[in-house]
């Protein structure tokens, strides 16, 4: 659920700022190039951030008396180090570790190139990026139901490994075969279907597994 709104709420800004922060003007027929935009959705996120942290902060007050205290312990380099060096060397911490460094980079780079991709590559208007964006809603639901299935059907570790595998097959997929020359063109409506169905598919294999 945590990861369900979290995407919930981050692809509801997505939405709102396509659709009334990056629109075309007179000196900018991209939308996603007016500089207005950006100090609009700034000031937007920033207020919204306040009052999330706020809010939760508020909301969850009247638990403090019941926090667990751990004992008050001392512990100099030595004793940090040999502690430190304990935790590394648990095989299945270090590749947990590793391999969730490695996705969130890979999630993080995909994220913050995904504009750029869609403006210039796919050359999507701001509308139909939003539109791509209201798709992956339904990503948010397929992770909600699927993550719990597939974990019980073929366990928690083997589930989580293929959603992530198929995530990265099938977001690399259309620009494969856009450079293969297979891929319908740019402006064409068969091509935003294409691009909706894999963001859709992709993003629900990627929710699924982070969550796992």
């Amino acid at each position: 659920y945590r990861y369900f709104f979290g995407w919930v709420g981050g692809l509801a800004l997505y939405v709102v700022s396509f659709t009334f922060f990056f629109v075309p003007d007179a000196h900018h027929p991209v939308g996603q190039t007016n500089p207005v935009g950006y100090a609009r959705y700034g000031l937007t996120a920033a207020i919204i951030m306040f009052v999330a942290v706020i809010a939760s902060s508020m909301g969850t007050h009247d638990r403090i008396p019941t926090f667990r205290v751990p004992p008050v312990r001392k512990l100099g380099f030595r004793a940090t180090a040999r502690e430190m060096i304990s935790t590394w060397s648990n095989r299945s911490f270090l590749f947990l570790t590793l391999s969730g460094l490695a996705t969130s980079m890979a999630a993080g780079l995909g994220a913050s190139m995904n504009l750029y991709i869609n403006t210039w590559f796919w050359e999507f208007t701001s509308h139909q990026i939003s539109l791509l964006a209201i798709g992956v809603f339904a990503s948010a639901i397929i992770a909600l139901i699927m993550a719990p299935k597939a974990s019980m059907w073929f366990g928690k570790r083997a589930s989580a490994m293929g959603a992530i595998v198929l995530a990265a097959l099938i977001g690399l997929t259309p620009m494969t075969l856009r450079v293969m020359g297979l891929m319908a063109p740019n402006h064409s409506l068969a091509l935003f279907l294409i691009i909706l169905a894999q963001s859709i598919i992709a993003s629900g294999f990627g929710i699924a597994g982070a969550t796992l």
